[in-house]
């Protein structure tokens, strides 16, 4: 402040004004809780973006910062802040939502002898992929028809984090020796090849029959009273 006389003389003081922004921007649009297909983009330009005025300030900036408790709910919240560090907040919910099944692969269909494991070790075991758990849950359970020889049929099961599910089949076939012709059975051995003390039996019935037969012959050719 100056003051002037008639005679031009001035005197002055100073005085301090100053101006004061405790008012926080007000966010005038926060995006709406929205939902989202898995795999689908949670940026802004695709779930919305907030808008805010500020009292002071013609241009406040706006962020934002997510927190997910792995459940497929990814907690966004918008910041506001104007030139004098005032800020305001708002929540908004992307819910990310998984109805995709897995694709799941089976094993092909297989035989087995029926002394030998059908356990997934020996028989094969499927795999599956998903669009957003990347190691969806296998699982199997069987139902057979008979014993040996016999079917299994092993129903194989992918689940991701959502629950979605994908099964397929896989036929075990249980097989056992062919009977010969005359309906006995020879047993054999998990080659295949019929076991070694069989073989020894069948040659000593045959041995045993020859003999018998050359005898009987013998008995024939002696002349009458010898």
């Amino acid at each position: 402040w100056t003051a002037t006389d008639d005679a031009d003389n001035t005197s002055s003081c100073e005085q301090t004004i100053t101006v004061q922004d405790t008012t926080p921007p007000e966010i005038t649009y926060c995006p709406p809780d929205v939902e989202v297909d898995c795999g689908e983009s949670t940026d802004p330009s695709n779930t919305g973006e907030a808008m805010a005025t500020d009292n002071c300030d013609p241009d406040p900036a706006i962020t934002y910062s997510d927190s997910s408790n792995g459940t497929g709910i990814l907690t966004r919240t918008w910041t506001a802040t104007d030139d004098c560090g005032n800020t305001s907040t708002c929540v908004q919910t992307i819910t990310v939502q998984d109805t995709t099944p897995p694709v799941i692969t089976c094993p092909p269909d297989v035989e087995v002898g029926c002394d030998e494991p059908t356990d997934p070790s020996n028989t094969g075991e499927a795999t599956a992929t998903d669009n957003c758990d990347p190691d969806p849950a296998i699982t199997y359970s069987d139902s057979s028809s008979g014993t040996c020889p016999g079917i299994i049929t092993r129903t194989w099961t992918a689940t991701d984090d959502a629950g979605n599910t994908a099964t397929c089949d896989q036929t075990i076939t249980r097989i056992g020796p062919s009977p010969p012709v005359g309906g006995t059975i020879i047993p054999t051995d998990k080659a295949g090849l019929v076991m070694p003390w069989i073989m020894a039996v069948a040659l000593i019935v045959v041995a045993g029959a020859s003999l018998a037969l050359w005898n009987r012959k013998r008995g024939a050719e002696r002349p009458s009273g010898h």
